[in-house]
């Protein structure tokens, strides 16, 4: 299957990241994990030991699911700041006035660059970020970050310009706690450890910088103390992010994930599909979705009890997991019935992989049998699904012909063959 990894390569679905617990926290060679994870593990405050969670650290270990969610609320706390700082920027003008003896040289400048910046930050507090990739969430951030960041440059060239003596002293003193403010607003963010830490460089590079420039009016401020709290200020801001997405992480997957077979659950399972299809339709590539039921399965529960139905189940999903991408996912989509999602593959590759589950199994049955299934499978550029449910629906009704041709079939579109004789 083009892109498809190898079955050692491929241990986890689209949102195994979202739970700590299942993650080895070791790779492929046996080393144990890097500082940042034991940094994580203290930051959330995880016992010593304990697997600290990839998705924690680093944002390309974060899934489609947990990117939406992320961006999501990154979005709205993001519009819920704009606000305040359109306010705030606006309202520190009679402050500045007072501040500088109501000097218009200083005064003028100043409150133009302020109304400026506010629209800008109502600007980027207002734009809409798609979560196509897990870095948007931190790209947004940034922009508002560089913003402000902007406004407190532009006030020290005019204070260094225009400013004299105490006046200019009490304005640097003023915007260099600014950068500070700025760190302190990160912590409102669910991020990881290394997009946490990303967005405290540029501050923390402005106060240096200003601290230079304003070196002969900066006395004010002693500067051992200046670091101080400024690194007081990063270790706190660093630790609400990241405590953040942890709490963030714990509640998706208790909310998405069904418990017995640790595939998404129904609900999980219809937002992801909702943002595959609309990514499918952005970019005109393949979405290919198989529906299948475990045949017979309902003997399993009345001759040998519903813990082993229970144990074909689990394994059945991992046989699952093994053949899949880790952008794929699989779904419990109601009992014995589980939906497989494969972006960006074609019908015929979706069925290189589904055809050896619909005709050799790989889960053994209590009875020493291998367990059948019927499949099936629908593709959205083949099928002209207008919509996810409409791809659902007819890999149903292949599903259900699957079952009418005598069961552990696989039954696609046109013109794949519904057999292996016609192979």
């Amino acid at each position: 299957m083009n892109g498809l990894a190898r079955p050692e390569e491929n241990n986890s679905n689209n949102v195994a990241s979202l739970w700590p617990e299942h993650s080895s926290g070791v790779d492929a060679r046996g080393l144990r994990p890097l500082g940042l994870g034991a940094i994580a593990r203290k930051l959330v405050g995880l016992p010593a030991g304990s697997v600290v969670s990839p998705s924690l650290i680093s944002p390309r270990s974060h899934d489609t699911l947990l990117s939406r969610y992320c961006q999501r609320l990154i979005t709205e706390r993001l519009h819920a700041a704009s606000v305040l700082l359109c306010l705030v920027t606006v309202a520190w003008i009679p402050i500045d006035a007072a501040l500088f003896d109501f000097n218009s040289r200083i005064v003028v400048p100043l409150a133009t660059g302020r109304l400026a910046f506010s629209a800008l930050f109502w600007m980027v507090g207002r734009m809409e970020f798609r979560p196509a990739n897990a870095y948007h969430g931190i790209g947004s951030i940034a922009l508002m970050v560089s913003a402000g960041l902007g406004f407190i440059f532009f006030a020290y060239v005019v204070l260094i310009e225009h400013g004299q003596g105490h006046i200019a002293a009490q304005g640097c003193e003023q915007y260099a706690l600014m950068p500070i403010a700025l760190i302190a607003g990160i912590s409102i963010f669910p991020l990881s450890l290394v997009e946490a830490l990303s967005l405290t460089i540029l501050p923390l590079m402005v106060l240096i910088v200003g601290s230079r420039l304003c070196d002969n009016v900066f006395a004010g401020l002693r500067t051992d103390a200046l670091v101080l709290l400024t690194s007081s200020i990063i270790g706190t801001a660093v630790t609400s992010s990241v405590s953040q997405l942890n709490l963030l992480i714990n509640l998706l997957g208790h909310s998405t994930m069904d418990p017995l077979t640790e595939a998404l659950s129904r609900r999980g399972g219809t937002e992801l599909l909702d943002v595959f299809f609309r990514q499918s339709e952005c970019t005109g590539t393949s979405l290919s979705l198989a529906l299948f039921d475990l045949d017979r399965f309902k003997l399993i529960n009345d001759r040998y009890g519903h813990l082993a139905g229970d144990r074909v189940l689990r394994e059945m999903i991992r046989s699952l997991k093994v053949r899949m991408r880790r952008q794929d996912a699989v779904i419990r989509w109601g009992g014995e019935e589980f939906v497989v999602v494969m972006p960006n593959t074609d019908a015929v590759r979706a069925r290189e992989v589904l055809m050896d589950l619909c005709f050799s199994g790989s889960t053994v049955r209590p009875d020493g049998t291998l367990q059948a299934v019927s499949a099936g499978l629908a593709e959205r550029t083949v099928d002209k699904a207008q919509s996810w449910p409409e791809l659902v629906n007819i890999a149903d009704e292949r599903m259900y012909k699957a079952k009418e041709m005598g069961r552990n079939q696989l039954v696609g579109p046109a013109p794949i063959p519904l057999n292996r004789e016609g192979e």
